[in-house]
C-alpha cells in the first residue's frame, strides 16, 4: 500500500502518480537523471533521507516523487 501525504499540499502534488515512492531506476526513466547523478546527490547531501529519499525496509534506496517536485520548484530546503 501506498503512504498517503499528510498536508493538502502534498496531497494536491500526488494526484496523478501511481507510487510515491519510487527505486532509482524507475527514478531515472521517469526523469532522465543519471543513476549516478541521483546517487551523488544523495551521497553529497544534497538530497535528504527522510524529504527527498528513504530506505525501504529491504535496504534499496526509494526516492519520494512528492520530495523531488516540491526540490524542482524550490519549496524543499536542501542540506
Amino acid at each position: 500500500m501506498t503512504q498517503r501525504p499528510q498536508s493538502k499540499e502534498a496531497a494536491e502534488d500526488y494526484i496523478g502518480l501511481s507510487s510515491r515512492y519510487v527505486r532509482i531506476n524507475k527514478f531515472v526513466e521517469l526523469t532522465g537523471y543519471t543513476d549516478k547523478a541521483v546517487r551523488c546527490k544523495i551521497a553529497e547531501g544534497v538530497w535528504l533521507e527522510g524529504r527527498l529519499w528513504r530506505r525501504a525496509p529491504d535496504g534499496a534506496i526509494l526516492v519520494d516523487l512528492v520530495g523531488y517536485q516540491r526540490w524542482v520548484e524550490g519549496r524543499e530546503a536542501q542540506a
